[in-house]
């Protein structure tokens, strides 16, 4: 687990899953966070539970070689340098602490932002349907339910 610089100043936790909705949460808490002054931790979890299978899928350029969760790792800079090389003054974003862990997503975002004494969380959400996140569930809506700290939702603006 990553150890936080200043363990007085509760940072802002933001699960991402790669998605246009993670983009749009991140991009809000990196606002916060600067206005707060506050530090930003970038969280991944790694759950493959049929329908994200795809997330991890192994590229053509060697990575068939590499374990999971360095593919994952890999995803996660990636995600974070594009998003910081389309928008240059995104500092907080710039100097986050991300974190690649595996489990349930709900579960595992809650016990991180637990042990970071983390006291706000940022999340994407999309616009499905009411029979969708009956039969798949959401992540963001059961956080909403479960968590013991603040959670914001963010919406996202529009398809990329």
């Amino acid at each position: 687990m990553v150890a936080m610089e200043n363990p007085n100043i509760q940072p802002i936790l933001v699960p991402v899953d790669f998605s246009t909705e993670s983009k749009e949460a991140l991009l809000f808490a990196n606002e916060l966070s600067a206005r707060e002054r506050r530090p930003l931790v970038v969280l991944h979890v790694m759950h493959d539970n049929g329908s994200n299978g795809a997330s991890y899928r192994r590229e053509a350029d060697g990575e068939s070689l590499l374990p999971i969760h360095e593919i994952a790792e890999r995803r996660m800079e990636d995600f974070i340098n594009g998003i910081c090389e389309e928008y240059a003054d995104l500092d907080m974003l710039k100097s986050a602490k991300t974190i690649v862990v595996d489990g349930v997503p709900v579960t595992r975002i809650i016990e991180v932002a637990q042990q970071l004494k983390a006291d706000h969380i940022v999340v994407g959400g999309n616009e499905r349907g009411h029979l969708s996140r009956m039969f798949n569930g959401s992540v963001s809506v059961s956080l909403v339910k479960d968590s013991p700290v603040p959670i914001t939702v963010v919406r996202s603006k529009g398809v990329d």
